[in-house]
C-alpha cells in the first residue's frame, strides 16, 4: 500500500500519515518490522519497477527502502477479538 501510494500519489509526500499493519502471530510482525524478504518471495507478483525503486538487493535477499518504512508501522494484534486495538484518538494522532 506505501509503495502504491508513494508511485501513483506523490502530492501526498507532505501529509502525515501512517499505514498500520497487524498480525495475530508475533513472528509475521517481527517479518514485516525487518522488511526483508528473500528473493523468492519477492519475485511473487511484486513488478520490477517496484523492486528496482523500493528495495535494496543484499546478497540473495530484498530489503525495503526507508521511504517505503517510515510511513508503515506493524504491531501484533487480534483484529476479531472483543475489541478493536485501535481508538479514534490514535487514528486521529497519527
Amino acid at each position: 500500500m506505501a509503495m502504491m501510494l508513494l508511485e501513483h500519489f506523490p502530492m501526498l509526500a507532505g501529509w502525515k500519515f501512517v499505514i498500520e499493519g497487524t498480525d495475530i502471530c508475533h513472528e509475521v510482525v517481527q517479518r514485516a518490522q525487518a522488511g526483508l524478504y528473500h528473493r523468492i518471495e519477492i519475485n511473487r507478483g511484486l513488478p520490477a519497477r517496484f523492486i528496482v525503486r523500493y528495495f535494496d538487493h543484499v546478497s540473495e535477499d530484498w530489503i525495503v527502502k526507508s521511504e517505503v518504512r517510515k510511513l508503515c508501522n506493524f504491531r501484533q494484534a487480534n483484529l476479531c477479538g472483543a475489541s478493536l486495538p485501535f481508538s479514534r484518538a490514535t487514528i486521529a494522532s497519527t
